[in-house]
């Protein structure tokens, strides 16, 4: 389980990358203050480069239904 604060601060929230199907659980991490990139057209090895480099969470397809469930708690608890 992903825990994190609704409003996490900048120097310990993680960083997320979502791969270019994602862009609805991009713009959800964003809404609730999350660092999160999202490029409609980008290759996987890019993607995956990028986030080696910025440290960052790279979401691909198989984690989008837990994301949108524990999503969905946090904004339901704010």
């Amino acid at each position: 389980m992903i825990h994190h604060s609704v409003t996490p601060s900048k120097n310990d929230a993680p960083k997320f990358i979502a791969v270019c199907h994602l862009g609805k659980l991009a713009k959800y991490l964003r809404l609730i203050g999350f660092d999160t990139l999202f490029f409609p057209h980008i290759e996987d090895d890019k993607l995956i480069t990028i986030a080696n480099e910025e440290n960052r969470i790279y979401w691909q397809g198989d984690h989008y239904k837990n994301m949108m469930e524990y999503l969905a708690k946090v904004l339901k608890e704010s």
